[in-house]
């Protein structure tokens, strides 16, 4: 997969941004999904405590959902893989 110049250009200034990981990442042939639960929103019995990273740990996330959790996304505190 080719990534255009001008989204390359466009990613540059965003925090945390790393070119050579985006570009690394989108030019495997293996697809990689994602999912990121909203904080915000209600994913338990109750909503967890604001800012317990425990409660955002794969383990705690795995529990929740049925979905395999391979480890958490580097660039969102509420994203896994």
């Amino acid at each position: 997969m080719t990534i255009p110049e001008a989204l390359l250009q466009s990613l540059q200034d965003v925090p945390g941004f790393d070119q050579s990981s985006f570009v690394a990442a989108h030019e495997q042939a293996a697809q990689i999904s994602s999912v990121r639960f909203n904080p915000a929103k209600q994913w338990r019995t109750a909503s967890p405590p604001a800012g317990s990273e425990e409660d955002y740990q794969p383990a705690a996330f795995s529990a929740f959902t049925a979905l395999p959790v391979a480890g958490r996304v580097p660039w969102s505190s509420c994203g896994y893989y």
